[in-house]
């Protein structure tokens, strides 16, 4: 059962690194759709915002940027299901030798997922200047925190979030 336990727990910290909405089974398709779509357009408008960008730059940043998200998210899917599969599995068949399977799926994942990005940092540095760069990757940061405080708050999970993203969040000291 310890086994099975810690996989559990290594599969659920890598999904909440990797997508906010990975464990929202209450959703039906339609609506993770829906809520994922929605998302994304929250995201451009906070991109372009928050950067500024020119017609010029938005042109030429939009297409690199899209594209670089489409390959993470193949990335992010692909371990989500190996783990997803994992997750089903039955205590019995949950050998070392499978643990160490998925740990090294994860790990040639993550790999994989860096080599991408310093892949399209070297493409969006030929559409935004350094400092738009730095503040793209700041702001990124700052999205998902909002995200995710918008989804404590939206569960009812104790968090004092106040919407300004330049603040941390902080847990209750009680």
């Amino acid at each position: 059962m310890k086994i099975k336990n810690q996989l559990i727990l290594i599969t659920s910290i890598i999904l909440l690194t990797t997508s906010a909405f990975a464990g929202r089974e209450s959703h039906s398709a339609g609506e993770y759709k829906k809520d994922h779509k929605n998302v994304q357009s929250m995201k451009v408008g906070y991109i372009t915002n928050e950067l500024k960008l020119s017609t010029t730059e938005a042109q030429s940043f939009w297409p690199i940027y899209n594209e670089f998200a489409e390959k993470m998210k193949g990335l992010e899917k692909y371990r989500w299901d190996e783990l997803k599969k994992a997750k089903q599995q039955n205590e019995a068949d949950l050998t070392d030798e499978y643990i160490n399977k998925m740990i090294k799926m994860n790990f040639d994942t993550e790999q994989k997922i860096l080599d991408l990005k310093l892949e399209y940092d070297t493409k969006l540095r030929t559409a935004l200047s350094v400092k738009k760069l730095a503040k793209l990757y700041l702001t990124e940061v700052q999205f998902k925190k909002e995200m995710l405080g918008r989804i404590r708050g939206h569960h009812g999970q104790n968090c004092d979030y106040d919407g300004d993203r330049h603040h941390d969040y902080k847990k209750d000291d009680k």
